[in-house]
């Protein structure tokens, strides 16, 4: 799963920059090598004309050469050669840590808090799915609520049948 953000860049720029980025797994069948590019190829296979577009390609955390696009041709440029720019890898910092993993190893904490009578339902419920994982995550908290009271699970039927109606 690639998080893609989209930021423009301040005026008198007319360019935009586009961050893309993946969490893998310990035990990965795409190596810290092979990521950059996965994620390029994904992401040119769903918006076909990027390429033409590219500027410049990078991360810190694999290691690899800077990815530098005059045009169509790409060129290499070491670290080294960069202002400011470390000569090797920065380590990554371990984002998530599940143990056991959860459902389809997209799980990440469970909707029932630490804290007795809690519920979570941001980002780190299903950290795999972004904005979606949030509103299963409130989803699954609604249904915990509701279904304690009959009343509230009628209402709730209700409500997403007004919904898909309307």
């Amino acid at each position: 799963m690639i998080h893609l953000q989209r930021c423009d860049l301040p005026p008198p720029s007319t360019d935009t920059l586009l961050v893309a980025e993946i969490l893998l797994p310990d035990r990965s069948p795409l190596s810290l090598l092979e990521a950059r590019q996965a994620v390029l190829d994904a992401l040119t296979a769903e918006l076909p004309f990027l390429e033409r577009h590219l500027v410049l390609v990078d991360s810190v955390h694999d290691g690899l050469p800077v990815w530098l696009y005059d045009g169509q041709r790409r060129r290499l440029i070491e670290r080294a050669a960069l202002k400011g720019a470390a000569p090797g890898a920065e380590p990554m910092v371990r984002q998530l840590e599940v143990d056991p993993p959860g459902y389809l190893g997209l799980a990440g904490e469970p909707i029932r808090g630490p804290i007795e009578r809690t519920l979570l339902v941001g980002r780190s419920v299903l950290p795999g799915l972004g904005q979606e994982g949030q509103l299963l995550a409130a989803w699954g908290a609604a249904r915990l609520v509701t279904r304690t009271d009959r009343r509230k699970e009628r209402m709730r039927r209700d409500m997403w049948s007004k919904v898909e109606i309307g």
